[in-house]
């Protein structure tokens, strides 16, 4: 009788390696309301070992009270410290009546020092901190990973020089990425951070849902060597200060390839009999732009603006589509009249409709949309993306 062997249980090291690459790409969108992550990160440790030596892993996933685990694994498995290239930092204990104040993150970094000699990325996943630690503490022990080219911030609270200690600690800065930052309260004397340290010389810039700062941010950068290197910019320039964002935008300098811009609210038509806020943006300073992403396709003020579009080099031009209603056709038939008669050049290859909403609704949007543009699709080719299946920009570069 011929025996069969036992069947080996699952182990990480037995996902095909799309699938597990998937997992850790989109882990940031498989949070819950309180932060809670799918995976902890003590399950993915426990085989990192063979994972690492499969898949040349490159995400370590770190939690208040896990450090230690960490250190210890690191310490048993060398692989582990040479294969990892980016830290996530998550902090989910916040509590909105009593802040966690721990000043977990400073101290990680001081336990990690000599562990971790490849790290080319940080990201920090809902971090508050009110001030605990000094800012040129912070600023010291972050400066030691001289190979970051990536910092994230997403869902944090925290005062703003400390953001900006976050920001020139790394001398290799290539990519910042700013998504849901808040300021909180803290007493001016407290942060002896000087500005003046050198500013980084971005590639890739993505701001989204950050209030205030980001005009503090955009003044910044505004007279720094990222003017000349940024390539890829991904922001919203409605808000309180649009005088700030053309300023910003205008200064950029021919490296800029991919432009990816929110410049109304809503869909810029009347709300309470008032005008929703709106932000014209002259596209005729981008002679160099490949890709040009605007946001949303029924704002009212985006048709006019294709007018001055004169890059060379423009290769896809992207519009953001909310989900389909009714009154939205007008404003199709406006922006199809409109890109009728723009001339693009040799090198443009269509227009792509990133879609927002239910997937099973894609077909309808598409239906309607190809009615509009039927004009323009005998020049050029159409085509529909979801939103969901578009790449992260945190993941592009």
């Amino acid at each position: 009788m011929e025996v069969q062997p036992d069947k080996k249980p699952t182990e990480l090291s037995d996902i095909p390696v799309e699938i597990f690459e998937y997992i850790i790409h989109h882990i940031v969108d498989m949070l819950d309301n309180d932060g809670g992550a799918l995976f902890s990160c003590t399950q993915v440790c426990r085989s990192w070992y063979h994972v690492t030596l499969r898949f040349n892993c490159r995400y370590l996933i770190i939690k208040p009270g896990e450090c230690q685990r960490f250190c210890e694994l690191m310490d048993g498995n060398p692989l582990i410290s040479h294969f990892t290239r980016e830290i996530i930092f998550m902090e989910h204990s916040y509590d909105d009546e009593k802040p966690n104040v721990d000043p977990w993150v400073n101290d990680t970094l001081k336990m990690f020092e000599g562990r971790l000699p490849n790290i080319e990325a940080m990201m920090f996943m809902s971090m508050h901190e009110t001030g605990e630690i000094s800012t040129v503490e912070l600023f010291a022990n972050l400066a030691k990973y001289t190979g970051v080219k990536r910092l994230e911030m997403v869902g944090c609270s925290a005062p703003f020089p400390l953001i900006f200690a976050y920001i020139c600690a790394f001398p290799n800065l290539e990519t910042l990425n700013l998504k849901g930052i808040y300021d909180l309260p803290h007493e001016p004397n407290r942060f002896k951070l000087k500005l003046d340290y050198p500013k980084p010389s971005l590639k890739a810039l993505r701001i989204r849902d950050v209030p205030y700062f980001k005009w503090v941010l955009l003044g910044w950068l505004t007279d720094s060597p990222s003017m000349d290197t940024l390539e890829w910019v991904v922001i919203e320039v409605t808000g309180w200060v649009p005088g700030l964002a053309e300023k910003f935008l205008r200064n950029l300098g021919p490296a800029l390839t991919n432009l990816d811009i929110q410049i109304c609210k809503g869909t810029g038509s009347k709300k309470n009999g008032e005008e929703e806020e709106f932000t014209p943006v002259n596209l005729q300073d981008y002679k160099y732009l490949k890709t040009l992403t605007l946001q949303t396709a029924v704002c009212e003020g985006t048709p006019p603006m294709l007018a001055d579009l004169q890059s060379k080099a423009l290769r896809y031009l992207r519009f953001s589509v909310p989900p389909y209603r009714n009154s939205h056709h007008k404003h199709y038939k406006t922006l199809a009249s409109a890109l009728d008669k723009v001339r693009f050049p040799s090198s443009f290859e269509g227009i792509q409709f990133i879609c927002e909403g239910e997937y099973e609704k894609m077909g309808i949007k598409r239906e309607k949309l190809g009615r509009i543009f039927q004009k323009f699709s005998l020049r050029y080719p159409i085509s529909f993306i979801h939103s969901g299946d578009v790449k992260r920009f945190w993941f592009i570069y």
